[in-house]
């Protein structure tokens, strides 16, 4: 019986250690569960407040989400890094405890688990950004595109990065015009494409971009693909192409032979008066010169075509050793001529009229039929503006 009970309370003993042992067991484990479930809905808060741009606030929520368990989805620190950059991107905040570095530290460890997201690789684009990292930063948005489902914002960015970083313009307009293909209805990236065109003096292709940029911003939610594209064919002009010796071109060619006197001019509906100065140009054959105050433009060439409706001119200029052609209308009334001339990449103007004009100027001259057909240029022998003048 001795041997017995000693048995009986070793039993009893390793009993309650046991019973203690599995309640701690169970305790810890629902403690574990409920820490796991308030992470959870910490992360879905914010994933709220990231689809509102509250970045301070989504920061918190995953601070304290990572706190309360650290076994979570590697989603948290792409969620964590994407926050931390835009709210210092954005709001030009410094998250209390976090930096730029924290937020590539994270991404970089999402990447660990998720090499092939494409919205991590173009996430940690954005951040290199941040951190002036020009070639990392383009060959992450690289790997963007090359993974992401629709790389429109990949493409965006990297054309940033290839235009302002790299000076690599061709490159810039090919991804930002992959981007319009993909998304042919968002204002900002015509207005991106036209400054990428303006760079390559392709100021025709820039004013088309800037006339669908505005489009789409005058009608937001009513423009579609195809109004883009008349507006396009309306904006697409061609210089003039008639046959310069046909008979109806050198009689319109003799008619402007000769000078011509300023009046006035007009831009974007204002008119100046330009009588009492020295505005003068000069029509022989092909060739024309330009006489203002004591500025000239040596001879140039320009072209006609009288079978519009608006007969068509254009003047050839040289712009900083750039040849460029600037497309017009004329009309003759009364011995006076009225040209309206579109600057350098504008359509070609469709009335006489400058209110619609987005960069233009319309002239009107009178004949000065019986006076020199063309003056020496200013600093000659003689004064052309004492002889233009009179």
């Amino acid at each position: 019986m001795k041997h017995v009970s000693r048995w009986l309370a070793r039993y009893h003993r390793g009993g309650l250690i046991g019973l203690g042992a599995t309640v701690l067991l169970a305790v810890s484990y629902f403690i574990a569960v409920a820490l796991h479930q308030a992470a959870i809905e910490e992360v879905d808060a914010a994933k709220r407040h990231i689809a509102q741009s509250d970045w301070i606030a989504a920061i918190r929520c995953l601070d304290t989400a990572l706190w309360e368990d650290r076994f979570l989805s590697p989603e948290v620190y792409l969620l964590r890094g994407t926050a931390i950059n835009e709210s210092i991107n954005v709001d030009g905040k410094w998250p209390f405890g976090h930096s730029r570095e924290d937020s590539l530290t994270d991404v970089e460890r999402y990447l660990r688990y998720r090499p092939a997201s494409g919205e991590a690789h173009y996430q940690r684009g954005c951040i290199l950004v941040g951190l002036a990292k020009k070639s990392e930063a383009r060959e992450a948005f690289a790997e963007a595109i090359r993974l992401l489902p629709d790389p429109t914002k990949a493409l965006f960015e990297r054309s940033f990065l290839s235009h302002y970083w790299f000076s690599d313009r061709a490159t810039a307009i090919k991804e930002i015009t992959s981007a319009i293909e993909r998304q042919p209805l968002v204002a900002e990236y015509y207005d991106q494409r036209a400054c990428y065109r303006l760079a390559a003096l392709d100021r025709r292709g820039a004013s088309l971009d800037r006339a669908k940029a505005a489009r789409l911003r005058a009608n937001p939610n009513r423009v579609t693909v195809q109004d883009l594209e008349v507006l396009e064919r309306e904006r697409r002009d061609q210089p003039v192409t008639a046959p310069q010796d046909a008979t109806a071109v050198i009689a319109e060619l003799s008619r402007f032979r000769g000078g011509w006197r300023g009046l006035a001019t007009e831009s974007q509906g204002k008119m100046q008066d330009v009588s009492k100065r020295l505005y003068v140009y000069a029509f022989d054959d092909d060739r024309y010169s330009v006489f203002v105050d004591d500025w000239s433009q040596p001879e140039e060439s320009f072209r006609l075509d009288p079978s519009h409706e608006r007969a068509w001119i254009d003047l050839v200029r040289t712009v900083e050793d750039r040849t460029v052609t600037l497309l017009g209308i004329y009309e003759f009334h009364l011995g006076r001529l009225r040209l309206c001339i579109a600057d350098e990449g504008e359509p070609r103007p469709k009335e006489f009229a400058t209110e619609d004009l987005v960069r233009g100027s319309l002239l009107t001259f009178r004949s000065m039929a019986g006076r020199i057909a063309r003056p020496p240029l200013p600093g000659g022998g003689d004064n052309p503006g004492n002889a233009w003048a009179r």
